[in-house]
């Protein structure tokens, strides 16, 4: 219990440190992987959750900098698979671009037929460019709305012309805003982007209930093996991509009788999650390619939902794939590491 807690103790402290003091925490840390402690293995694998990007950095640079790499190979080997922050992702390529891989090149493989890592870096890069190209082209438009306000502000009214003026432009603003938390802006509610322990039981519920509220109400049953709601760690905004792309696709492909069931049980440390609705499921044809090119049940074409899913699936250290519900019905099912108390 006393190893838990120092462990506990200085991941804390690094991470205030990598923020605040960043040559500090590249002492500390090397101070631990020169001491041989038994905290540095269960440190290491802590900072691979989703919210420790910046310490996943800092180690690489420290070790790149000491030139160490071999020694923490095989955790370099799981942050490469699993990384989606950009600059993380390179300081750790810099580690293992300096190391012979001719041997282990293989072992952290993705699973064939589940998705084309390359397909996903692409749509990575190009996802968040676009939302920079976005957030840059929309603020001129906010400053074309504010002096519009400010030049109506100043009209004396008549016949109610400039109340009308004044209504126009707030829901205009609110039409500017909600454009502006599609790309993530930096107006948005910080606390819909923040990771956090979510209940699964609990928030898909209120998902189903928003989801009800804007489209059309969706019969919802949700299905346990386990007795206690397992704890996640997410954020609102990706578990709302991933969840909200399923409910959208069953909802088109099956019309206003379209119900969803999600059943879930603890696998070890993992919870797996199977959605199912009442229709008849991922046609086969396109069961290996799905999440390469997506497809979509209602136009017969293929869009960019379950991609988005992968994405997010992804960033929280979970994995998606399709299996076989019953001959020939494929569902999705996913895998989301459990919150350790």
């Amino acid at each position: 219990m006393a190893a838990h807690s120092d462990v506990d103790q200085l991941h804390l402290r690094l991470r205030q440190l990598v923020i605040a003091d960043p040559r500090e925490a590249n002492r500390v840390f090397l101070e631990l992987l020169d001491s041989n402690s038994s905290d540095l293995e269960p440190f290491l694998k802590r900072i691979a959750a989703p919210a420790d990007g910046r310490l996943r950095q800092m180690v690489a640079n420290s070790i790149r900098d000491k030139g160490d790499q071999q020694k923490l190979l095989d955790h370099f080997l799981q942050w490469r698979a699993e990384e989606t922050d950009e600059f993380t992702k390179r300081a750790i390529n810099a580690v293992l671009s300096e190391v012979d891989l001719s041997s282990v090149s293989n072992a952290r493989a993705p699973a064939a037929g589940v998705f084309d890592e390359r397909l996903l870096e692409a749509y990575r890069y190009v996802s968040e460019r676009l939302n920079h190209k976005v957030r840059n082209a929309m603020i001129p438009a906010q400053n074309q709305l504010l002096r519009l306000g400010e030049q109506v502000s100043k009209l004396p009214p008549q016949s109610g012309v400039t109340e009308q003026v004044a209504v126009t432009l707030a829901k205009l603003k609110d039409a500017i805003l909600t454009v502006d938390r599609v790309v993530e802006y930096m107006d948005a509610d910080p606390g819909h982007f923040e990771l956090k322990t979510v209940f699964v039981r609990q928030w898909l519920k209120e998902m189903n209930r928003v989801y009800g509220s804007r489209f059309s109400a969706i019969k919802f049953e949700f299905q346990s093996e386990d007795s206690e709601d397992c704890p996640l760690l997410g954020s609102d905004f990706l578990l709302e991509t991933i969840f909200w792309n399923l409910w959208i696709n069953a909802h088109q492909a099956i019309g206003s009788d379209c119900a969803i069931t999600v059943r879930t049980k603890r696998v070890g440390d993992y919870l797996e999650i199977v959605v199912s609705d009442n229709g008849m499921g991922v046609p086969e044809q396109i069961k290996d390619t799905a999440f390469k090119l997506t497809y979509s049940t209602r136009s017969q074409h293929r869009g960019r939902g379950l991609l988005e899913v992968q994405d997010a699936v992804q960033r929280l250290r979970g994995r998606v794939e399709m299996f076989e519900e019953a001959s020939g019905v494929y569902r999705i099912r996913l895998f989301f590491p459990v919150q350790q108390s």
